[in-house]
């Protein structure tokens, strides 16, 4: 899967392959990841009409409680949705998206939580069609994915907010390539219809958020991204053996120590000796000695030095 992470500014952007496969290439094939990350440095609006995609893509969107979507990375969004077509009233797909998710979510959408529309299920309505746009032509996106960041537009106060909505759709994603009968029915989206099989991602474009009605610093929130996004596909495989198996319950263990220290949460507080001396089995001295600082996030090279990997 490629994710793409959005930002306005300058055009410019790098690659980031955080988990390789390696395959055997011929001279005609190139080795790929199945974690590509690519950073754009431009408006929406340019990555779609300037930009091509292979394979099927999600967009993501912060937003609010309410699925108003005039402000913000929102609204460009959804002038991007209009490009190709003869429509230029931004509000006219608003509404249909609106009126989808706010039926799933009987009123309000719960920040933090998945909300999914799939976009080729939209009606055409006001002579729209979404199947005409460059969104849908030139970038394949399908689907939109809504992560209320909010109850209302206003400045997010605790970044550990943004971290957990990027692992809520981390963890949400993941399972799409293991679709069944029970869960197509659980979390079928398309405007109140099943839409059938849930479609496996190829491609995830991210934009940057909480920088915007959310007041994050864009380094911060571009830092807290990334480390959410690496540590959710780090792939830690003990050599230490448990009654005659590997034990993947403390390797996993060692992601929610990475996670505490990055936030500057002190592992003691759980306070059973037992837990606490099953943690401290997984941290390094450094870590066990390393002052917090309350109310900030560490860097993340400080991070890594604290658990032993």
């Amino acid at each position: 899967m490629r994710q793409v992470l959005h930002k306005a500014g300058q055009s410019q952007h790098y690659n980031l392959s955080l988990k390789p496969t390696t395959i055997t290439a011929t001279p005609a094939t190139a080795s790929t990841s199945p974690n590509e990350f690519e950073f754009y440095a431009s408006t929406i609006e340019d990555f779609v009409s300037n930009h091509q995609l292979s394979g099927n893509t999600s967009t993501v969107s912060p937003g609010n409680s309410l699925g108003y979507m005039g402000g913000g990375y929102d609204k460009h969004l959804l002038q991007s949705m209009l490009l190709g077509t003869d429509i230029t009233d931004y509000k006219v797909v608003e509404h249909l998206i609106q009126d989808a998710r706010l039926r799933q979510g009987n009123g309000y959408m719960i920040p933090n939580h998945i909300y999914r529309t799939d976009l080729l299920q939209l009606p055409i309505y006001q002579g729209y069609n979404y199947r005409d746009s460059l969104i849908y032509k030139n970038l394949g996106v399908e689907e939109l994915i809504q992560i209320p960041t909010m109850m209302v537009p206003e400045k997010i106060h605790s970044v550990r907010h943004l971290f957990d909505s990027i692992w809520s759709l981390l963890s949400h994603i993941q399972g799409y390539g293991m679709t069944s009968g029970e869960e197509t029915e659980n979390n079928s989206s398309s405007n109140g219809k099943d839409s059938g099989k849930l479609r496996q991602i190829q491609n995830l474009i991210i934009p940057g958020v909480g920088t915007g009605y959310g007041h994050l610093n864009e380094f911060e929130s571009t830092k807290i991204m990334i480390f959410a996004m690496f540590v959710f596909h780090l792939d830690l495989k003990s050599s230490t053996k448990s009654n005659g198996y590997v034990s993947s319950r403390l390797d996993q263990l060692k992601k929610s120590m990475l996670i505490l220290f990055f936030f500057n949460k002190d592992y003691r507080l759980f306070q059973n000796e037992i837990d606490v001396s099953e943690m401290e089995s997984l941290i390094s001295d450094y870590g066990k000695n390393v002052e917090l600082k309350s109310d900030s996030i560490m860097e993340l090279d400080e991070v890594f030095q604290c658990v032993k990997l």
